[in-house]
């Protein structure tokens, strides 16, 4: 059972963008699954790894679809990308230097900053698509 879930206020419709974004919710339940079934440090943290690789990849895709590379907005959506790539590493070096975290904190946060992300950059550049977009679900 998925804990992350996937509702139709974060399509974008752009199918690359939002599979991409699906699949980081994957990742983000895997996290969390790892963390409530007492996973060694090791294990989440391979699993932080993951999603912080399918995060890199993504971040890179998106970043093609910035219409105006230059503008404050596509400059500020990068920061996010690489504020957002940060607080994973900084999260993966506490879990695996023993730093107990709450299974529920690292949902709200990894949760938090997906669907924060989405909402407040991607459906923005989403606009700028030459497509109409696809409202529904896969």
């Amino acid at each position: 059972m998925p804990y992350f879930l996937w509702t139709n206020d974060l399509v974008t419709g752009n199918r690359g963008i939002d599979s991409d974004h699906r699949s980081l919710t994957s990742a983000i339940d895997e996290v969390l699954a790892a963390a409530e079934a007492g996973e060694d440090a090791r294990s989440i943290g391979e699993k932080i790894q993951h999603l912080s690789a399918c995060a890199l990849a993504h971040f890179e895709r998106e970043t093609t679809f910035l219409v105006k590379p230059d503008n404050d907005e596509s400059i500020a959506h990068r920061k996010d990308h690489l504020r957002l790539s940060s607080e994973i590493d900084s999260l993966k070096l506490q879990i695996e230097s023993g730093v107990q975290k709450n299974p529920a904190e690292v949902y709200d946060f990894l949760k938090t900053w997906l669907r924060t992300h989405i909402i407040s950059f991607d459906l923005e550049m989403a606009k700028s698509f030459p497509v109409a977009p696809d409202k529904s679900l896969p």
